[in-house]
């Protein structure tokens, strides 16, 4: 997704960031309505056809993180706690 939309805004200049995100929305809308590969159907169709039905709206309250920890990576790849 990032390609198909980075690909129709290359070399385009904005002036302000709402034309920038009006441009992003374009091209993101011309992305989601485009036929996958091997398939008949677009995201958009898949969407509104499997998805849409099963979502739910977010919760009233804010979800309050209750305990935060630091990770480091080190040499070998491996994330201590």
């Amino acid at each position: 997704m990032y390609r198909s939309v980075y690909v129709d805004l290359e070399g385009l200049v904005f002036h302000n960031l709402e034309s920038l995100n009006e441009a992003i929305l374009k091209s993101l809308e011309k992305f989601n309505a485009r036929n996958l590969t091997r398939r008949k159907e677009s995201r958009r169709q898949i969407f509104e056809a499997v998805e849409k039905d099963a979502l739910r709206p977010l919760p009233a309250s804010r979800y309050q993180m209750k305990q935060r920890a630091v990770a480091t990576v080190q040499r070998n790849s491996y994330v201590t706690l």
